[in-house]
């Protein structure tokens, strides 16, 4: 399969599908090593992420040029990535006293113990499916977590993506414990079968809720992950410093096309400055640049011509349906597959814009009476990954924080607001479990107790 520049659309790179035997042979040599590895001292595990993270810094400029280029991410953001991902690493080191012998308090009155303990124990082998938009740092969200916890673990890049992350692997292997960490291309009914497969113990997904639900669903006993995306939503509440607001808005829904999780897809302004901040947000859309991701642009291409067009004609049905458009809604470069960031006004709940997760350069804009409104509208999405608010009412953080259908509330900023110690995940049809390092670690973990 040729992988090819998602602004050029040249050919950078081929993958080679495995076949079913080579699968095969790959799950069975993940269980075999599992044995080995799952009593793995610290020390062991501690020098395994130290590998990883040698090389993501002896390689940052390579990885980051590949992920610009197959990704279309700004290539600034690519570095960003690539920093992130050193820092992904490095939590790898920092909870290993999750996986210690701990106490817990029992009443043993007229019972024969005098203790109890608990402890974690991995899984066994984790099959981790990661999305394009964050192939390295997304991967090692999975692959991470799994190695300080014991487990093995088969990686399953986006066929968009595959790239960056097989140059990783390859390169980390070399100095790894074989089988620790694998790498499987495969189509779609090849990834079902091994998600179904009874040797994998996990599987960890981050990618459409369409995806994500269908795969809970072939393994309602296994341990699942889910990381599902939304239609990330933001509160402007009376503030001072609107222009500023209109900037972090502005960068929040369109940064890599908007093809982040929680960018900024659904606005809501307090009635009392929608119209001015409304008029801050057209100016700040407006020196958005667009164009090649290697000059640093904030909305580059949409990952494929399908998602191009689609987006084009759930701009043009909200229009039919009654929103404004207030901004772009219009293709910029068709072979390059770019869009225009896009603003519209009065879109409502039964529009495609609204009700789903749009995944490029669009966020939509609406007036409130006041927070209690915001909230409402809010919740009204089937989605609940992150939330942002912009206020200095400590009594709105407190409401948003208790009313909000949400994983994540962010004060002062826009729900892409995230940092790899966090606990990232949503509830409804966002999510199911946690990502980020020590959360993942028990996700990957099952508690086992000691009575003696």
């Amino acid at each position: 399969m040729n992988i090819i520049d998602k602004y050029s659309q040249k050919q950078i790179g081929n993958i080679q599908f495995h076949t079913n035997d080579e699968i095969d042979i790959i799950i069975n040599n993940a269980v075999a090593r599992f044995e080995q590895y799952k009593n793995s001292s610290h020390d062991d595990r501690s020098k395994w992420l130290n590998i990883i993270e040698k090389v993501l810094v002896q390689h940052k400029s390579e990885l980051s040029v590949l992920i610009c280029q197959e990704a279309g991410k700004p290539l600034f953001y690519a570095e960003n990535e690539i920093d992130r991902c050193i820092r992904t690493t490095q939590l790898g080191l920092r909870y290993f006293d999750k996986l210690e012998n701990k106490s817990i308090q029992v009443d043993f009155t007229n019972a024969p113990h005098q203790s109890a303990i608990v402890k974690r124990f991995p899984v066994g082998v984790i099959f981790g499916i990661a999305p394009f938009n964050f192939p390295i740092n997304l991967a090692l969200h999975k692959i991470i977590p799994a190695i300080a916890s014991g487990n093995c673990i088969i990686i399953k890049p986006s066929p968009f993506t595959p790239l960056s992350l097989q140059f990783l692997i390859d390169r980390i292997n070399i100095h790894l414990p074989q089988g620790l960490i694998q790498i499987i291309h495969c189509e779609n009914d090849q990834a079902e079968h091994i998600v179904k497969d009874q040797r994998i113990k996990m599987v960890s997904f981050t990618g459409s809720a369409q995806v994500g639900w269908h795969i809970k669903s072939l393994i309602p006993k296994n341990k699942v992950a889910l990381e599902l995306g939304g239609n990330a939503a933001v509160y402007i509440d009376l503030e001072e410093n609107l222009e500023e607001i209109a900037t972090k808005v502005a960068q929040g829904a369109y940064l890599f096309a908007g093809q982040i999780c929680i960018s900024t897809q659904r606005i809501f302004v307090h009635q009392d400055c929608y119209d001015y901040f409304k008029t801050l947000l057209i100016e700040a859309i407006e020196n958005i640049s667009s164009g090649n991701p290697m000059d640093n642009v904030f909305n580059g291409p949409l990952i494929d011509a399908h998602h191009l067009h689609r987006i084009d004609d759930w701009v043009n049905a909200s229009v039919t349906q009654g929103a404004k458009i207030l901004a772009g809604g219009y293709i910029l470069d068709e072979d390059k597959n770019c869009y225009a960031p896009t603003l519209i006004e009065g879109a409502k709940k039964g529009m495609l814009v609204f009700d789903e997760e749009v995944f490029g350069p669009l966020a939509t804009i609406n007036k409130v009476k006041n927070y209690r409104e915001a909230i409402t509208q809010i919740n009204v999405s089937k989605y609940g990954l992150q939330v942002g608010v912009f206020t200095s009412d400590k009594t709105i953080v407190s409401n948003f924080f208790n009313d909000i259908e949400a994983g994540g509330v962010i004060v002062n900023n826009v729900p892409g607001f995230r940092k790899d110690e966090m606990p990232y995940g949503g509830i409804k049809d966002s999510g199911f479990g946690r990502e980020g390092v020590e959360y993942a670690i028990e996700e990957m973990t099952e508690l086992k107790l000691l009575i003696e």
